[in-house]
């Protein structure tokens, strides 16, 4: 049978293409945890600061948050992307956690998913506005924190699905409020 030098060609380009792209190397399709993976450095380091601002953890759920534990993907309330190592989300909810908010949680730009309802992390002065900043955050839940704060820019917050803000004090705040009408699930009752 004569082959033809195109198909020759054809032949050696698929074996470039493959030695250059290798889309079927089992390494890449485990989980970072899998493939030795650990989280990454810039928002382990954000979510460390931003335990520092916490004065009083009654219940020592941030225990396992320690720098000497490299992988944050295996700390409490975190959870990560299981092929990328990003933080996409953050859930304190119902910890006794007391102290500041710490804008370090910017860091983690890949974070959709933020709860925090029943925590006291504003009861020194600390502002919110931060909180608008997250571009790919889907679910935000505030409700009963104790803050004096402003509600965040959530207008600013364009793939928010589920937004609570449920006996949080800034809820009678409403300067942004209005400009978040796409949200397609929100609680702001007042209990």
């Amino acid at each position: 049978m004569h082959r033809s030098p195109s198909v020759f060609v054809l032949l050696l380009m698929a074996a470039t293409w493959s030695s250059l792209f290798p889309a079927n190397d089992a390494r890449h399709l485990e989980p970072a945890h899998a493939a030795g993976g650990r989280c990454i450095g810039r928002e382990r380091d954000a979510l460390l600061v931003f335990k520092q601002g916490i004065d009083d953890d009654v219940d020592d759920y941030l225990e396992s948050w320690q720098l000497g534990r490299q992988d944050c993907c295996r700390w409490k309330g975190v959870t990560c992307d299981e092929v990328t190592g990003h933080v996409i989300q953050l859930d304190l909810s119902h910890k006794t956690l007391v102290g500041q908010m710490r804008n370090s949680l910017l860091s983690l730009q890949h974070l959709g998913h933020l709860a925090l309802s029943w925590v006291s992390l504003c009861m020194h002065n600390s502002r919110l506005e931060f909180l608008g900043s997250f571009n790919n955050l889907r679910h935000l839940d505030l409700s009963y924190i104790s803050c004096g704060s402003v509600l965040p820019q959530i207008g600013n917050l364009s793939k928010l699905e589920y937004f609570e803000i449920t006996s949080t004090y800034f809820f009678r705040q409403r300067d942004n409020w209005d400009s978040a009408r796409w949200l397609t699930s929100y609680e702001t009752s007042h209990g």
